[in-house]
């Protein structure tokens, strides 16, 4: 599948209620389907970070680092404090691109060491 239809098929996506309420609400969603949380938040973990969609944000976006970081200590701005809500559907719409991009990245490469 092309980079454009996964695209398409990301801006057809329904937002289920169980993400209701999430910042990322696609890439929240894309995560859980194809079952890369679990590595990610190991991942995010040994980064500092406390969940994996902050540190595939910090890692897409570094610009957010500090202010990310700084939510850690004070939790008073979150991305949604700082970003416009439409800054923020756009950067859910790349986030969730860039899992699938990452998942079927891992497979291929998975699928060549175990040839």
């Amino acid at each position: 599948m092309k980079i454009y239809q996964i695209a398409q098929n990301l801006q057809l996506l329904q937002t289920p209620n169980e993400f209701h309420g999430a910042i990322l609400p696609q890439s929240e969603k894309i995560m859980e389907e194809l079952g890369i949380k679990d590595a990610l938040t190991e991942l995010a973990k040994t980064e500092g970070y406390h969940t994996p969609l902050d540190y595939v944000l910090c890692s897409l976006y570094p610009e957010y680092k500090e202010a990310c970081k700084q939510f850690y200590n004070d939790y008073e701005e979150s991305l949604e404090d700082v970003v416009s809500k439409g800054i923020i559907s756009k950067i859910d719409n790349i986030v969730a691109q860039a899992l699938v991009v990452f998942w079927k990245e891992f497979r291929k490469n998975e699928n060549i060491s175990n040839g």
